[in-house]
């Protein structure tokens, strides 16, 4: 992609152009312009695909440019830079169809960010529009199967027979010859990874890769597990051997770089090479040590034993007691602070790993569990209720996803807590009243409530001062009472729309509520 800087200022021009590794992000051509003129020249001779341009410029400025440019149906995106937040500038940016509009001085991080998202929209115009060449289908159709044939060599599942003839069709490396196998881990819960599309982030990887490999006579393969798992393989194009130690330097450059380009946190994972029939073998390896980086750190991990991800399992949770007793008497977010705390501090001394985190998650699912239990609920069925399963399936991955995990569950403890505790008497009442003409019993509204039988007896008869057996029994006699002094209606089709079968059971159950018999009640 080109790109094209319009500034009067050459101060303003020279440090955009050399501040920022424009070919690392994907812009193979950055041309300048110092006025309008001087740039209407360079969008006439070239294919500009984005431009940053000054919205204050002698004689005719960035709008006008911008309106010139639209006249001529030239679909280049325009990021505006202006020293002035004018609103009026914002209405004429907005009315040229300006893609962006930043205030100057402008960050570089925030003038990357915008060329990113730029980028990203003249993809998605471009795969909208299929404006591809035939040339263009068939790269991608290579660059497609070559990430198909490295998918195959992950999983153990290409033969050589067959490989051997991909060999002959398209550049691999040979199946005897020694290549680099490389993980990449994305921050998966960062918002601005949610930003970019698939394609962004590959087109952005191998732009880096390929610029700091291409000096060495290397190449690199690349698919994608998943928009923050990527496997990368570096190999030599002409049959050289990159030493390891070469391969490392390069490596944390391309972290840095991704890391800087896109501002999201990255881990990469490496190995010794391995011969390009026994990479399953490796990336094995890899998808352990990447297991084990439960904290995300950040940065570049060389071996399955590095001290970075392998610690001593070291574990004991004390105050177990404590946050259980805490819990129960309402100071949630005293146990929720300090049981973060107590994860991070874990991590911070080294004694955090796949192992003590999954301990971790036992005993504080077995406090939450205890609690709930105390407070008459059913456990699986809160969790079943309140949670969503993705969240407790995917906390032992991570510490963030643990601390989210963590943050949910007091959330959602909150939540039924105050549902049970407000609310509770006003459903038993709808409950009752939508069943009043079938037997109803107590377990059948526990059920429905999600709590133990006991403890909702116990709640009810504190919140309305009866038993729940006694409300239910007042509640269809007053149907039954109205229906009796109101209508015509046989007795024992009265019994029957407040759920009794048996008559001689209903009068009895009228007589201890009233005094009188229902026929009494009618004679009247």
């Amino acid at each position: 992609m080109n790109l094209l800087i319009v500034d009067d200022l050459s101060s303003v021009v020279k440090g955009l152009e050399t501040g920022i590794a424009w070919k690392m992000l994907g812009i193979s051509k950055v041309f300048t312009a110092y006025n309008a003129h001087e740039a209407k020249e360079i969008l006439i001779q070239y294919p500009i695909h984005i431009m940053l341009c000054d919205v204050e410029m002698p004689k005719e400025n960035g709008i006008q440019l911008l309106n010139w440019l639209r006249s001529l149906n030239m679909e280049t995106e325009c990021i505006f830079l202006t020293a002035h937040a004018d609103f009026e500038y914002m209405q004429e940016a907005i009315r040229a169809k300006g893609f962006d509009y930043i205030l100057q001085p402008a960050p570089y991080d925030e003038v990357k960010k915008a060329v990113c998202n730029a980028m990203q929209k003249i993809f998605e115009k471009q795969k909208a529009e299929q404006v591809y060449s035939y040339g263009k289908v068939m790269l991608d159709y290579q660059e497609s199967l070559k990430s198909s044939i490295f998918r195959e060599l992950t999983d153990g599942r290409m033969q050589d027979k067959r490989y051997e003839e991909y060999l002959k069709a398209i550049s691999l490396p040979e199946w005897e010859q020694v290549c680099y196998p490389v993980l990449l881990q994305l921050e998966e819960e960062s918002e601005r990874l949610n930003e970019f599309s698939m394609e962004l982030l590959q087109f952005v990887m191998l732009n880096i890769g390929n610029e700091l490999l291409a000096g060495y006579e290397q190449e690199l393969l690349l698919y994608s597990v998943n928009n923050s798992i990527f496997y990368l393989l570096i190999y030599g194009s002409q049959g050289y051997v990159m030493d390891y130690d070469g391969i490392k330097r390069q490596l944390e450059l391309f972290l840095k770089n991704f890391q800087n380009f896109l501002a999201i946190r990255v881990a990469g994972y490496s190995v010794e090479g391995v011969k390009t029939k026994n990479l399953h073998k490796a990336f094995e390896k890899l998808v352990i040590m990447y297991d084990r980086n439960v904290v995300l750190k950040e940065g570049l991990f060389v071996d399955e034993s590095d001290k970075n991800l392998v610690k001593i399992d070291k574990y004991q949770m004390t105050s177990a007691d404590r946050w259980k007793e805490y819990i129960i008497n309402g100071y949630k977010d005293t146990v929720k602070m300090e049981l973060i705390q107590f994860l991070e501090n874990m991590a911070e001394n080294g004694n955090l790993n796949p192992t003590t985190l999954y301990y971790f998650y036992m005993d504080f699912t077995h406090i939450i569990f205890d609690c709930i239990s105390q407070k008459g609920m059913e456990p699986h069925l809160f969790m079943e209720k309140t949670q969503n399963p993705k969240i407790y399936q995917k906390a032992i991955k991570t510490l963030p996803n643990m601390i989210q995990f963590i943050e949910t569950t007091f959330d959602n403890m909150q939540s039924a807590g105050n549902m049970e505790e407000i609310n509770m008497g006003e459903m038993v009442k709808q409950y009752v009243h939508d069943h009043i003409s079938q037997e109803i019993k107590r377990t059948d509204i526990a059920d429905e409530l999600h709590l133990n039988v006991d403890y909702l007896a116990r709640l009810f008869k504190k919140e309305m001062n009866m038993t729940l057996k006694e409300y239910i029994l007042i509640e269809k006699m007053k149907v039954a009472k109205n229906l009796i002094i109101t209508t015509a209606l046989p007795m024992s089709f009265v019994a029957t729309k407040v759920g009794y079968d048996n008559f001689s059971h209903f009068s009895q159950s009228y007589k201890k509520v009233y005094g009188v018999s229902p026929s009494s009640d009618r004679k009247q």
